[in-house]
């Protein structure tokens, strides 16, 4: 519905209007909103809105203002806005009112708003696309930045993986080649070990000994067998002398070291030994203080070490036999318990 420019107040379709007669202007007013004072027909009428165009160039002393009007004065005015006047036959008003100031600055500032807003936005949205241009263009340096950043740590991640991964296979497969090679080392050792108390299987070491300046060893073993009831031909004697400890003990003998031509003779003297109890410095013949002799199978260092052992760990489990035959280790822990072959330093794992 079209409005009246003075009032603001919609132009009902009985009501008496006055349109601009200029072309540009189609603006519209109640009659009683604005007084025809020169009587001009409503063809030729001109609205406020452009007189104060028109006399912008020239005399604008005919210019109505319109005042501002009382609460009466706007109820009068809206009463006859809807009893409106009669009207001549010229289309001409009796009578002419002050008009509204206000619609006509209204009126002007929309014209105003209509000719410079879309100015005014259109640069505002160059302005505003120029700095977006900039920054996404900004954006975009650093975005091909991060990804330049982000390729060359992905190869350099790539690369270091792809030698970790060679290293690892290369640690596998030297890990396997260690452990192949340990195991060979260790069955190399064990033989070794083994070679080492086989190559003493004819010999007997007697411990405790006293020695004593340009002394015979064949007679001090005569002097044992003797003591041992073991017939002792001296072509069985293969050799017998001495040994020096890996550490000397002050005070302490050396032992002897006996090897036999045959296993028989020399396993006759440990059985007598045994069964014998145990032989002293003056049961041979030897004067001075008395002295303990042992007779023992002639173990290899590692042997002996791990007969040490042994003892230790049967005696804290209340262990009551450790012996040797043949070189080899046993334990049993009472005389009706099944012994025990101590053969490495894992077995010891069994003593419990």
């Amino acid at each position: 519905m079209v409005k009246c420019n003075s009032c603001d107040s919609d132009i009902k379709q009985k009501e008496s209007v006055l349109s601009c007669s200029r072309p540009a202007c189609k603006l519209q007013y109640h009659l009683a909103c604005v007084p025809n004072k020169q009587g001009n027909p409503s063809s030729t009428w001109v609205c406020p809105a452009c007189k104060i165009k028109q006399t912008r160039r020239g005399d604008n002393s005919d210019t109505p203002v319109k005042t501002t009007c009382s609460e009466e004065e706007f109820v009068n005015t809206k009463s006859r806005s809807r009893n409106p006047p009669a009207v001549s036959g010229s289309g001409s008003v009796d009578e002419e009112k002050p008009y509204d100031i206000l619609a006509t600055i209204r009126s002007e500032l929309e014209q105003v708003f209509r000719r410079e807003l879309p100015n005014f936005l259109a640069k505002v949205t160059e302005s505003v696309s120029k700095a977006l241009e900039s920054k996404f263009l900004e954006l975009e340096k650093t975005v091909r930045t991060v990804s330049d950043l982000y390729d060359g740590i992905k190869s350099t991640v790539e690369k270091s993986t792809s030698s970790v991964k060679k290293l690892q296979t290369e640690n596998k497969n030297l890990n396997d080649q260690i452990k192949t090679l340990q195991t060979k080392l260790n069955n190399m050792e064990e033989a070794s070990l083994r070679q080492e108390q086989w190559s003493r299987l004819q010999n007997i070491e007697i411990v405790g000994v006293p020695e004593a300046k340009e002394e015979s060893l064949p007679d001090v073993l005569n002097n044992i067998v003797k003591h041992l009831n073991v017939p002792l031909d001296p072509h069985e004697l293969d050799f017998i002398h001495r040994i020096q400890a890996k550490r000397q003990v002050k005070g302490q003998p050396r032992s002897l070291v006996i090897r036999f031509q045959n296993r028989n003779k020399r396993d006759a003297i440990l059985s007598a030994a045994r069964k014998c109890g145990g032989i002293t410095s003056r049961d041979i013949g030897m004067q001075g203080e008395l002295k303990n002799i042992y007779i023992n199978e002639h173990l290899t260092i590692h042997n002996k070490q791990l007969l040490s052992s042994c003892k230790k760990k049967a005696k804290t489990n209340n262990y009551k036999f450790v012996w040797t035959k043949n070189c080899r280790i046993y334990t049993r822990k009472a005389e009706n318990s099944p012994y025990l072959l101590i053969s490495c330093e894992d077995d010891l794992k069994k003593i419990i």
